[in-house]
């Protein structure tokens, strides 16, 4: 039987063309795999401060424990620290699978200590996936060191291929002793960045392309950036939209409607996969993509010997609780055993998941029934409907159609209650998650009070409950076979 995934571009895909270690890849890697970041987690490793460009939209001095975009950290951490911090992820998160340093400032700026990182983590531990974020200018010199190192996923930051977009984007560029500015420092920034994606895909290492989309600067100029990245073998491109940050030239600037992005992404996509699921994660991001635990665990503290129990750790991850046994190893990680038991569940889960959604989708009767609707999803991780409308920090856009079920985006929203017996500003909060779903038709959660299904209602957006995997759910949605709730 030919194998499917859903791939990083939101759609299934036919693997059977990928050589087996890019299928491998792509299947436990939540970045590359849109059904991948429902059951497996990430940690960044913010251990280099250092960059040699500056981007116009970024102000890595900002941080704010509530704020989530690229370079920004609480701290940074030496490599023996963060490789305690691992252990220590791994003692509440055993389904971690990636390891990641994405800045705060340019890995490649800072070699000495990212690399030695890479090193101790290898030692320690030898199964977790190795991966970095760039912006490219150093890359050259050390594809070579990459690949020595067993690092499989590299993303850079592309935003450009004319320098005269790039001097828009780009306030200066420092390379070999000398400060580069304007169209000089853009058409040297892409060259190289080019000629190190070039160098990459010849290793056999998987590329991601992260691109900023900023309106009215490169939003006409980012599909010739697609092409070019395409063409020298990039496997997937994510377009991230602008986020304005205080201190900086766009601080000011519009950024990019959720329509917008979607429609250059749909352009885009006839040349190369495309990641829809991005969080534009901190550099010290912890968790499954969308449910970042850093403040909390390195609140903790990184070197704690507190475990947390196999139940709280396989629920979390949507495996059985049942196993059993502790979730903490001598290591000061997570058990390997405990670990092996929950990966294969998550394996055992996934098929299911496959095995299900092939049936729903290769079943054209029943795909006719279904009314074309976009559906907001509340999801704790797991690919199931399983968390309450009140407690969702996002909601997990799809399309229906006769033709695919298939994801669009997920939208941050402030929660609507708070755990507590009376939320404040509640009515607030719930008329700003109204309105950042005007645009559905329906809303799956586990649970949702009357209150806030009788305001959807108002808005013409229809609310239901249940408690099982999602396509399965939005399938049966589409089609009017569950009924809203509070009827």
């Amino acid at each position: 039987m030919t194998k499917t995934v859903v791939s990083g571009c939101g759609r299934a895909q036919d693997l059977s063309g990928l050589p087996p270690e890019v299928r491998e890849k792509v299947s436990t890697h939540p970045c590359y795999s849109v059904e991948a970041h429902h059951h497996y987690a990430r940690i960044h490793l913010p251990v280099a401060p250092k960059c040699n460009i500056q981007c116009q939209y970024c102000n890595r001095l900002y941080d704010c424990i509530n704020e989530s975009r690229p370079g920004v950290t609480s701290q940074v951490l030496s490599p023996e620290a963060a490789v305690e911090r691992v252990a220590f992820a791994l003692s509440k998160m055993p389904y971690i699978t990636v390891v990641g340093i994405a800045g705060p400032g340019d890995i490649l700026a800072n070699p000495e200590k990212s690399f030695r990182t890479f090193e101790l983590i290898a030692q320690r531990f030898p199964n977790l996936t190795l991966c970095l974020a760039t912006n490219g200018l150093m890359l050259p010199e050390y594809v070579d060191t990459i690949a020595e190192y067993h690092i499989s996923h590299v993303t850079i930051t592309i935003n450009q291929t004319d320098p005269k977009v790039g001097k828009e984007i780009y306030k200066w560029v420092y390379f070999q002793g000398q400060t580069y500015r304007d169209e000089a420092a853009a058409a040297l920034l892409s060259q190289r960045q080019l000629e190190g994606l070039d160098g990459l895909v010849r290793k056999g290492v998987l590329v991601k392309v992260n691109t900023i989309l900023i309106p009215g600067v490169n939003d006409r100029h980012i599909p010739q950036v697609v092409k070019e990245v395409k063409k020298r073998g990039a496997f997937l491109v994510n377009i991230m939209p602008l986020i304005p940050v205080k201190g900086t030239k766009f601080e000011n600037h519009r950024a990019p409607t959720s329509a917008e992005r979607r429609a250059l992404q749909d352009a885009c996509e006839t040349d190369i996969h495309i990641m829809r699921h991005c969080r534009q994660c901190r550099s010290d991001a912890i968790g499954l993509l969308g449910q970042d635990r850093s403040q909390e665990l390195v609140g903790a503290g990184v070197a704690s010997s507190a475990s947390v129990s196999a139940h709280d750790s396989l629920s979390a991850s949507g495996a059985s609780p049942a196993m059993g046994g502790s979730s903490e190893g001598s290591s000061g990680g997570a058990d390997d055993g405990l670990r092996d038991l929950m990966l294969a569940a998550i394996a055992k889960k996934r098929e299911r998941q496959q095995q299900m959604l092939a049936e729903i989708e290769g079943d054209e009767e029943r795909k006719r029934q279904r009314r074309s609707m976009m559906v907001a999803v509340a999801s704790g991780g797991g690919g199931v409907v399983n968390l309450h409308f009140g407690h969702a920090r996002e909601f997990l856009i799809y399309q229906v159609s006769e033709k695919e079920i298939r994801f669009l985006e997920a939208r941050n929203v402030d929660n609507f209650c708070h755990g507590s017996a009376e939320c404040d500003n509640h009515e607030d909060n719930l008329e700003k998650i109204v309105s950042m779903l005007k645009d559905c038709q329906a809303v799956l959660s586990s649970r949702i009070g009357r209150e806030p299904a009788e305001r959807l209602a108002q808005a013409g957006i229809a609310s239901y409950t249940t408690y099982d995997y999602i396509e399965k759910a939005l399938d049966e949605v589409a089609r009017g076979e569950m009924k809203p709730s509070w009827q």
